[in-house]
């Protein structure tokens, strides 16, 4: 066989000269054909759901915002242990302690009055 039919052979058997080039696909266009695609009016009106019941008897929840501050050893071991005795978040004892301690103090200005809470 001759190199030059050689050559010719490998390139037909090979899945990588056959291949045909694909188009990225665009995330961000929406397809009015097709109602599964993810669109916005989908999404709000998946997040728009019936939830008036839940506002009513539950008070807004905020996201709390990140803090950072340094504590001794032995009181960081306690608000853990306490967290996992109350099946609670570490942050959530924390803030419960801050808020009872502020509500204390009068120059705080705190009102002592947790109008949400957290996640």
């Amino acid at each position: 066989m001759s190199k030059q039919r050689m050559a010719d052979a490998i390139k037909a058997r090979s899945p990588l000269v056959q291949r045909e080039a694909v188009a990225p696909a665009d995330l961000y266009q929406t397809d009015a054909a097709n109602p599964e695609s993810p669109t916005v009016g989908n999404q709000e009106k998946a997040k728009s759901g019936n939830t008036e019941h839940l506002q009513a008897d539950e008070p807004q929840r905020v996201r709390p915002e990140k803090y950072s501050t340094l504590l001794r050893p032995a009181t960081i071991k306690a608000i853990k242990r306490l967290a996992l005795e109350r099946d609670a978040k570490d942050y959530a004892i924390v803030q419960a302690a801050l808020d009872t301690y502020l509500a204390q103090q009068p120059e705080s200005g705190f009102s002592g009055k947790p109008e949400q809470r957290l996640i």
